[in-house]
């Protein structure tokens, strides 16, 4: 039976109806200091940050370092979640009473976790060219790496953060110039720094990792390296604005110590080289050497890349 014209227009418009996109929530993860960013060579949809034990080489001059997590304590559901170490106020302006829930942070000691963002889709670089990369810099050298090497039992990886999906973008947001020398020929003379002028880099003190999902709540799930213990979790919430287009909810990883003695020599950087199976003595392994000097709040944010195989 046909229908009536009424009907008809009806039918139609709902035809004509443009499909609403679900709304996605922004999760922006940011990580400071010595880490190096996995990807092994068969997955590289994945991505694994470790955070270096710096202390593991005695050969190598550096302060402990504590890896942590920062979040605002507005934007963490408490309920079930693991309690913080720490509470801190932001140093930050408040223009509105929005800003009230970014004002105080929360923050975890993450020594001894592996961590898993609970979000799928595959993960992908949409830049990574900054980071000091091991197959660059191990010239005969295979940089690899075994699961002997990730177990908790004296490893020189105090805690991994596990992505199978988001966008990493590196950055070099302190800018300082940078020539890669021999750790046993430094210093460096003024005349071999005017002869490698066209080897200066900058290299990436910052990586952000992005989200975009459909829930306004992202779970880090957290399981201890040495098997001890329950699995438990950190649940971050998205801020809601009725908004298109999202406000990110920024969390904080870093790995840094207590500050340097402001050598132009990245002395500490040797201890990264550790995470690799067959790699260089300590004295031969590549440092960066800073032209412009060294010392403030990037002391030791120079991170690096590793693909690597099992």
């Amino acid at each position: 039976m046909a229908l009536p014209k009424a009907d008809k227009k009806r039918a139609a418009a709902a035809n004509d109806t443009p499909t609403q996109e679900k709304k996605k929530y922004e999760f922006r993860f940011r990580f400071f200091g010595r880490f190096v960013f996995a990807q092994h060579a068969d997955t590289l949809d994945e991505l694994e940050v470790w955070a270096i034990n710096m202390t593991h080489n005695p050969d190598v001059p550096s302060q402990p370092h504590r890896p942590v997590l920062t979040a605002p304590r507005g934007f963490t559901a408490r309920a079930g979640s693991i309690v913080p170490d720490l509470k801190v106020m932001a140093l930050t302006c408040l223009p509105d009473d929005q800003s009230k829930d970014r004002l105080e942070h929360c923050i975890w000691n993450i020594d001894g976790y592996d961590i898993t963002v609970m979000a799928r889709g595959g993960f992908e670089w949409t830049n990574k060219d900054v980071l000091l990369d091991f197959e660059k810099l191990t010239v005969g050298n295979t940089p690899v790496t075994t699961l002997n090497a990730l177990e908790a039992q004296k490893s020189p990886i105090s805690s991994r953060v596990l992505f199978n999906a988001g966008r990493g973008y590196a950055q070099s947001l302190f800018g300082h110039a940078v020539l890669m020398v021999r750790l046993c020929d430094t210093p460096i003379s003024d005349e071999e720094r005017e002869n490698r002028a066209g080897e200066v880099i900058r290299p990436a003190d910052l990586v952000e990792v992005t989200l975009h999902v459909d829930q306004p709540l992202l779970i880090l799930r957290f399981t201890r390296r040495d098997g001890d213990g329950p699995a438990s979790s950190i649940a971050l919430q998205a801020e809601e604005t009725g908004d298109d287009v999202p406000i990110p909810t920024v969390a904080n990883f870093s790995n840094v110590c207590r500050g340097s003695d402001d050598a132009p020599v990245d002395e500490e950087f040797a201890g990264m080289y550790e995470v690799l199976i067959d790699r260089p003595i300590t004295r031969e392994r590549l440092v960066p050497f800073h032209l412009d000097g060294l010392g403030g709040p990037d002391d030791c944010f120079v991170s690096a890349y590793l693909k690597y195989k099992k």
